[in-house]
Parts: structure tokens; sequence; C-alpha cells
């Protein structure tokens, strides 16, 4: 950015913004100048972790699907919590999956086999360690990208 004099970066991936690629600009003297569009890593956790994107929904009183979040550490709970779960079931990664870390299951049985590739088998790596299971709710979904210099 500095050999090519760069005045404004956009980051796409979250990767980057998740590791933390606004701060690192931040807090280098010769980077600051340069405009970074993104959100701070601590920021970019709402799109790094479903389970830390539905304890904000909820701290915040922002209408969000029902959940609970599993680890290996809980994984027999979490077998016993989709076997009472109403159908389908949704089960996500809780890390950056590239867009593949989310399985609308049809079946208990199927909802199952999921949450042990996951979990246990590490479908998606470390992204999986950790798995929110949430109700399905019926009906568009939107995102929205909203740029803010922190106040306006």
């Amino acid at each position: 950015c500095i050999e090519y004099k760069i005045d404004m970066l956009v980051v796409g991936p979250e990767e980057p913004l998740v590791k933390g690629v606004y701060d690192f600009f931040e807090k280098d003297t010769d980077l600051q100048r340069i405009i970074v569009v993104g959100p701070s890593a601590k920021a970019a956790q709402l799109e790094g972790s479903k389970a830390f994107s539905k304890k904000f929904m909820q701290r915040h009183q922002i209408p969000t699907a029902a959940y609970a979040e599993f680890t290996a550490e809980n994984f027999e709970e979490g077998k016993k919590y989709i076997a009472k779960h109403s159908l389908p079931v949704v089960l996500k990664a809780d890390g950056l999956a590239a867009g593949k870390g989310v399985v609308i299951a049809a079946t208990h049985a199927e909802a199952l086999q999921t949450f042990e590739e996951m979990i246990l088998h590490k479908q998606f790596g470390e992204a999986s360690s950790k798995v929110v299971i949430e109700e399905f709710l019926q009906g568009i979904e939107v995102s929205v990208f909203v740029l803010t210099n922190g106040s306006d």
C-alpha cells in the first residue's frame, strides 16, 4: 500500500476483517493515513461467529431465531437437543466457512449426521468446532450493508 501510494483499501472477504486487517492499519503509523473500508476485528465478529451474533442480537433485543450452541464438550447434549427439535433443523458452523457452513436438515437423522460431521469430523475445520443449532424461519432473507464513520 505504501509502495503503490494506496489511499483507500476496500476489504471484501470476511476473513481478513475477522483477523484484524483494519486494526493492523490503524496501529501502524505508516498505514494510518489509508482509509480502510471495513470493521475492526471486534465488530467483524458479527460475521465471523454465528454464536457471537446470536448473543449480540439477544442482548440488544433484535428478533432472531431461537438457538443453542454446542461443541465437542457438550456433544451428547447437542444430540438430545436435535432429537427434540422441530423440523427442519438449521445447523451452522460458528466460524467462517466460505458460505458453506449452513445446513437445513429435513429429518432428525440428517441433522444428527450433519452435527457429527461438523463437530467430530471437523467438516469445516475450526469453523465447525462450535455449531449453532436454530429454528427454521420461513420467509425472505435479506442482507444489509451499512457504511458509517462511527456516528453518521
